[in-house]
C-alpha cells in the first residue's frame, strides 16, 4: 500500500465517523419539517391524527436536548473502556430505533421517547465523534479537520430539511434512518480503531498496525509517534473540576468558555432552527414556508466550506466578533420587521435575514468555542472542562427550546428575535474584551498571556 492510500484511509475515516454526525443533526432540524405535519388537521398527513399543541411542541424540541445532556456521560466512560470504534458502532443505535419508532408510532408520549433516544445518540455523538478523529487525524491537520465535522453537521440539517420537503412523515423518518445504517455498514467494514485507545490497553502491536494503515508503512515513523503516544498517556492523568478551578489562569479560561457557550445557546440558533417553516408560515413571503427552509439551510451548508480556511486565515477572535455582529444586525432587523406591518416590498426580508444569521453562525460562533476548550486547558484537564462545558451547553440550549412558545406567547415573535440579538451583541462584546487569540499558539503561549494579564491588572476578580 502506497503513502497516498494510506492517506486516503485517514480521510475515509474521519469522513466515515462524521456520517454518524450527521446522523445526529437530522433530528437537530427534524421539527423544522416534521411540526407543520404535526400540526395539521389532515389525517393522511398527521400521524397522530390530531394536531399538537404548543406545549406538546415544546417536549418534542426540548427532550431531544435532556437526552443530549446525558449521553456524553456513560458512553464516555464505556469508550474508554471496550474503544471508539465499537462505542461508535454502539452510537448509531439510539438513531435507528429513534427514526423508526417515529415512522411507525401513532401516540405522542412514543414520539417523546423516540426523541429522547436520539437525543442520547446526539450528545454522545458530539462528544465521542470529534475525539475520535482528533486521535486518527495527523495532529498537523487537526484544525482542519474541525472544520469538516462542521461541514457534516450542516449537512445533516440540509438533507433533513430537503427530505422532509418531498416526503410524507413516515417515509421521510425511514430515509433518515437510512444515515445511521449506512454509518454502520462503512464503519463495520473500513474503520480503524484509534490508535491511542490500543496504546491504552497495551496492544502496541496491534496498535501498529492501526498507525500503518492511517499514517505510514515507514516502520520508522510510525515508532516514534508509537513513542509519543506513549508518553502522552503516562503524562495524562484526568484532572478534576475542582482542582481546575482553583488555578486563577484555569479559572479564568473555564469561565470564558461557559460564558462563550452561554452567548451561543441564547443566540437563538436551536430555537430558531426549530421553528424555520412556522417563522416562514407568518411571513407574506412568495416561496412556500418548506421552500424556504431549504434555501436556508442550503445557505447553511454552503456556508460551512468556507469556515476552516477563514479559521487558519484571519484566527478565533477576530471571526468571533464578525460572527456574533452580523447574527445581532440580522435578528435586530428580523425583529423590526415582525414589530411593524409587513410591507409586501419586504416580504423577502425574513429569508435574507434568516440566511445571514446562519451565515454569520456557521463562520464562527457555532465552532469556535469549542475550538476554545481544546486550546485553553492543559490535556489533563480537558476532559473535566469539555464534560461541564457541554453539560451547560445542552442545559441552557433545553431551557430556551422548551420556553420558545411560552416566549412566544408573552413577547411575540419579534420580542424572540430581540432577546436573542441581544445575546448575540453581548457574545459579541464579551469576545472583544475578553476572549484571547489563541492561533499558532500552544498552552504555555496561552498560559503565560495569562499571566501577563493578571500581574498588569490584579483588579479583575473571578
Amino acid at each position: 500500500m502506497d503513502e497516498k492510500s494510506v492517506a486516503w484511509n485517514t480521510y475515509l475515516n474521519i469522513i466515515i465517523a462524521n456520517i454518524l454526525i450527521s446522523s445526529g443533526d437530522v433530528s437537530v432540524t427534524w421539527t423544522s419539517s416534521a411540526y407543520p405535519k404535526l400540526y395539521s388537521n389532515d389525517t393522511s398527513v398527521n400521524p397522530l391524527q390530531r394536531p399538537i399543541s404548543p406545549s406538546q411542541d415544546d417536549v418534542l424540541g426540548s427532550i431531544l436536548i435532556v437526552g443530549a445532556i446525558l449521553g456524553p456521560w456513560p458512553f464516555g466512560i464505556i469508550a474508554d473502556r471496550f474503544g471508539k470504534k465499537k462505542i461508535l458502532l454502539l452510537l448509531a443505535l439510539p438513531h435507528i430505533i429513534s427514526f423508526l419508532i417515529l415512522g411507525l408510532a401513532k401516540n405522542i408520549y412514543l414520539f417523546y421517547f423516540a426523541r429522547f433516544v436520539a437525543g442520547f445518540g446526539l450528545g454522545a455523538g458530539y462528544y465521542l465523534v470529534p475525539l475520535y478523529v482528533a486521535e486518527i487525524a495527523k495532529s498537523s491537520h487537526r484544525g482542519g479537520m474541525v472544520g469538516v465535522t462542521n461541514v457534516f453537521w450542516c449537512l445533516g440539517d440540509f438533507l433533513s430539511l430537503v427530505i422532509g420537503t418531498y416526503t410524507n412523515f413516515s417515509n421521510y423518518n425511514f430515509c433518515l434512518m437510512c444515515f445511521p445504517m449506512v454509518f454502520v455498514v462503512l464503519f463495520i467494514w473500513l474503520g480503524i480503531e484509534s490508535p491511542y485507545y490500543l496504546m491504552s490497553r497495551k496492544k502496541e502491536e496491534t496498535a501498529r498496525k492501526s498507525l500503518m494503515l492511517l499514517r505510514s508503512n515507514n516502520h520508522e515513523e510510525v515508532t516514534k509517534e508509537l513513542k509519543s503516544i506513549e508518553y502522552f498517556l503516562r503524562l495524562h492523568q484526568d484532572g478534576k473540576f475542582f482542582d481546575m478551578i482553583k488555578d486563577e489562569i484555569l479559572r479564568k479560561n473555564i469561565l470564558i468558555s461557559m460564558f462563550l457557550l452561554l452567548c451561543l445557546t441564547c443566540s437563538g440558533f436551536w430555537g430558531l432552527t426549530f421553528h424555520l417553516e412556522l417563522i416562514f408560515e407568518s411571513c407574506s413571503f412568495s416561496l412556500s414556508p418548506d421552500t424556504s427552509a431549504v434555501i436556508v439551510g442550503g445557505v447553511l451548508l454552503i456556508s460551512s466550506l468556507f469556515t476552516p480556511v477563514l479559521l487558519d486565515k484571519f484566527g478565533r477572535k477576530p471571526l468571533l466578533i464578525t460572527s456574533f455582529c452580523g447574527m445581532h444586525v440580522s435578528l435586530i432587523i428580523l425583529g423590526i420587521y415582525f414589530s411593524i406591518s409587513r410591507i409586501e416590498v419586504l416580504a423577502s426580508t425574513p429569508l435574507f435575514c434568516l440566511a445571514l444569521y446562519l451565515a454569520s453562525f456557521n463562520v464562527g460562533a457555532c465552532i469556535i468555542p469549542w475550538i476554545l476548550i481544546s486550546e485553553l486547558f492543559p490535556n489533563k484537564f480537558k476532559n473535566a472542562a469539555a464534560s461541564y462545558c457541554t453539560t451547560l451547553f445542552w442545559l441552557v440550549n433545553c431551557l430556551v427550546t422548551f420556553n420558545f412558545n411560552k416566549l412566544h406567547g408573552t413577547i411575540g415573535m419579534n420580542g424572540i428575535f430581540y432577546f436573542h440579538g441581544v445575546w448575540c451583541l453581548i457574545g459579541a462584546v464579551f469576545g472583544y474584551f475578553f476572549v484571547p487569540e489563541t492561533k499558532g499558539k500552544d498552552f504555555s503561549d496561552i498560559q503565560q498571556m495569562f499571566n501577563e494579564g493578571i500581574e498588569e491588572n490584579r483588579t479583575f476578580e473571578i
